[in-house]
């Protein structure tokens, strides 16, 4: 969890429960996907959402949430690899590169970046969280008095132990 983290409610427990389960079948139903894009991502996770909801194991709102809450991450997470595709594309300059090589290599990060663009550019609304809400492991700075908080797992964000405040960014 985090360095100020509590132990979570039994609530709060079955809503990590649900969002972990919620992201292991979205991976599974997209590992299954012929073609590896942002629509198929999105495909998955509808499809899973399904199959969980089908269970009935838990309510609209709940699967509403765990599903904003994995979104959110998952446009994170493009954002992140768009940041190290442009590193590497910086890092790997076609000289260093063979010709098939640099063929093979420009097209898997052709494909990839696309995907990844279209999954960071619709993370913009997403930027901020708030406490309560469940995030996978980083680094939150507190839009209120700048302190960190470290999540070391999937965990619900707490209060800032330094304001009290509520509201948060992503460090990176």
């Amino acid at each position: 969890m985090s360095e100020e983290q509590n132990t979570p409610t039994p609530e709060q427990k079955e809503e990590l429960d649900l969002y972990e389960r919620l992201a292991k079948e979205t991976r599974k139903a997209f590992e299954k996907a012929s073609k590896k894009s942002a629509e198929a991502l999105d495909e998955s996770l509808a499809f899973a959402r399904k199959e969980i909801d089908r269970a009935g194991e838990f309510s609209k709102e709940q699967l509403d949430k765990a599903e904003i809450f994995l979104k959110r991450d998952l446009e994170e997470t493009a954002g992140d690899f768009e940041r190290l595709g442009d590193k590497a594309s910086e890092l790997l300059h076609p000289s260093r590169l063979g010709a098939g090589l640099l063929d093979l290599s420009t097209q898997l990060l052709n494909n990839a970046s696309d995907a990844l663009k279209k999954l960071a550019s619709r993370a913009d609304s997403a930027r901020t969280y708030h406490s309560g809400e469940i995030t996978g492991p980083g680094t939150l700075v507190c839009k209120g008095c700048g302190k960190e908080i470290h999540l070391k797992a999937t965990g619900h964000i707490p209060p800032c132990s330094g304001c009290a405040k509520t509201e948060f960014s992503k460090k990176y």
